[in-house]
């Protein structure tokens, strides 16, 4: 059993991240709507940041 991803499995991990973030992002701008206290607005950001660069490092492993 192999404790590291494949290239496949990384690029769906990060497809999955992207959406993810893009999802939580819409959120927000609900969020923002009706008034949420920004402290949960802050949160949700650091989950989308959190997400993006999660997908970015996953994206940039080369295959060794």
């Amino acid at each position: 059993m192999s404790l590291f991803l494949s290239q496949s499995e990384r690029t769906k991990f990060a497809d999955w991240c992207e959406k993810e973030a893009k999802s939580t992002d819409g959120l927000i701008q609900q969020m923002e709507k009706i008034n949420i206290p920004q402290e949960v607005i802050k949160r949700k950001r650091i989950e989308v940041i959190a997400c993006l660069t999660i997908a970015n490092l996953l994206r940039s492993i080369e295959d060794g």
